[in-house]
């Protein structure tokens, strides 16, 4: 691929994939609310990133800098995905150059390395056909897969930025040719990106410093394994508050990864195509899903062990695939029809699920208004609905139903506000059929705050400790003019 076709194939994806949010400016007249991956409306809204912004969660205090500076959860999201998909395949066709690639299988490689996960995620109809089976069946006990139907580089603010910087950093540590800025950069990713790297990273380091004298291959991997689990262990133990110690699973049974199994199966079928000099590296990639989804049997827990699957195990196939796919141009080829069919299709799915959702509502200048003034006292009778509008404007508090209000640190402040106003609107008679489901909904999120989630315990765990009791009578509840708007019928 030449640099033409290469830049012309960048914008292409980032015009495909940001449609919607074209489409929503158009109509809004700048003013964007919408999600392309998995709880992007709640750590994109400027009361949870206020709240969760911390040194252990940098990019969240990076996204309440961007809200300072005006902008609203919508343009984050829409400037982070724009930037991202811009500036990964840039980086790590950096990083490819340095590998020893000229520069079209550098630029070919750098463009799957970006898009080809979209290949293990649920926009694979049989991904997403054998994870619905196993919820269904229980099988989610024992196997873990990937959920999600986007790619992990549109996930804003996480993992996007950990895999832009974790491009920067593998270019720095094969510019100095020292592991150290690696180990340097970790700390500051994502977790479901920092643990299995830090195990992939080890075993590399531990396997050059050892391979003189014992069986490192082996030995490397394996002493790796119990440094991650000591250290993740001695950070639950130390660390961690109680309030986030809470939604960690008490366990020790092991758990099938199945993108490290297709990682292992990929590096088999394609051992002779890999280079000699990545084949270490490819089996380790390969295997770090499988470590890090059974740190628990050393640790004594885990916590949602699909995030892992569906944000590092489908960049372990990925990379897997990229190796073995190296300067072979048929492959090439091959490889980038398949995925430019799949991004087609992702972008018509992102599309589609915010067209759906957002269409319920008529967007009006009096909601544009409330929103914009009164925030805090708007009442939307859906709650993904309410959590999408709480991204309108720049250091917009949140609306009375989003969900990001049942989440440890914000349910405090929000409870006692959303008993009262339930109790409000079960007292008229005529709109509280209305919120009929949205109370069902928070009141069990309420309840306890999220921990029940089936892909956080996957079924190993059956009792959960109620932390609100939604069913509680409030006292004292101030005079509130509060706004309601309802979906169309």
């Amino acid at each position: 691929m030449n640099r033409r076709n290469y830049v012309f194939s960048i914008i292409f994806v980032v015009l495909i994939l940001s449609a919607y949010p074209l489409y929503q400016m158009a109509q809004t007249r700048g003013i964007l609310f919408y999600q392309n991956a998995f709880d992007e409306a709640t750590y994109l809204q400027y009361d949870y990133s206020r709240i969760n912004g911390n040194l252990s969660r940098p990019t969240q205090l990076l996204v309440t800098l961007i809200h300072k500076a005006g902008f609203s959860a919508g343009w984050v999201n829409f400037m982070l995905d724009t930037f991202c998909l811009l500036f990964f395949p840039l980086v790590f066709r950096k990083v490819f150059f340095q590998l020893g690639y000229e520069e079209r299988n550098a630029n070919v490689l750098s463009l799957l390395a970006m898009l080809l996960p979209a290949l293990s995620e649920g926009l694979n109809p049989l991904v997403n056909r054998l994870f619905y089976k196993g919820l269904e069946h229980g099988l989610l006990y024992w196997v873990t897969l990937p959920e999600t139907w986007s790619l992990p580089i549109l996930r804003s603010p996480e993992p996007q930025l950990s895999l832009l910087l974790l491009g920067f950093f593998i270019c720095l540590s094969l510019r100095v040719k020292k592991y150290w800025p690696l180990y340097f950069g970790i700390p500051f990713f994502y977790s479901f990106i920092s643990i299995p790297m830090l195990f992939i990273v080890l075993s590399l380091h531990l396997n050059d410093l050892l391979k003189k004298r014992y069986q490192a291959l082996i030995f490397a991997p394996v002493a790796s394994f119990i440094i991650v689990s000591f250290l993740l262990w001695a950070n639950f133990s130390y660390a961690l508050s109680p309030e986030i110690k809470e939604m960690f699973v008490r366990t020790r049974l092991p758990l099938l990864s199945l993108t490290s199994c297709a990682s292992l199966l990929l590096v088999w079928i394609f051992w002779r195509k890999i280079e000699a000099r990545f084949r270490y590296l490819a089996f380790l990639t390969a295997l770090s899903p499988m470590v890090v989804a059974n740190q628990q049997v050393l640790t004594g827990w885990f916590f949602h062990p699909t995030n892992y699957e569906q944000y590092f195990g489908v960049l372990a196939v990925t990379c897997v695939l990229v190796l073995a796919i190296g300067r072979s141009r048929q492959m090439q080829v091959g490889a980038l029809i398949i995925v430019f069919l799949f991004i087609v299709d992702l972008g018509r799915v992102i599309f589609k699920s915010n067209l759906v959702v957002n269409n319920k509502i008529q967007w009006t200048p009096e909601l544009a208004n409330e929103l914009k003034s009164d925030s805090a006292h708007v009442a939307v009778n859906d709650v993904e609905l309410s959590s999408r509008l709480s991204m309108a404007y720049s250091k917009q508090p949140i609306t009375f139903f989003a969900y990001s209000q049942i989440f440890p640190k914000m349910a405090p402040a929000h409870f006692k506000e959303y008993l009262c106003l339930k109790q409000e609107i079960m007292g008229k008679p005529d709109i509280a059929i209305q919120f009929k489901d949205v109370f069902a909904q928070l009141d069990n999120a309420y309840r306890y705050t999220g921990n029940d989630f089936i892909l956080i315990h996957v079924g190993r765990k059956s009792q959960f400790d109620v932390k609100y009791d939604p069913n509680l009578k409030p006292e004292n509840c101030p005079p509130v003019l509060t706004k309601y708007f309802l979906v169309r019928p």
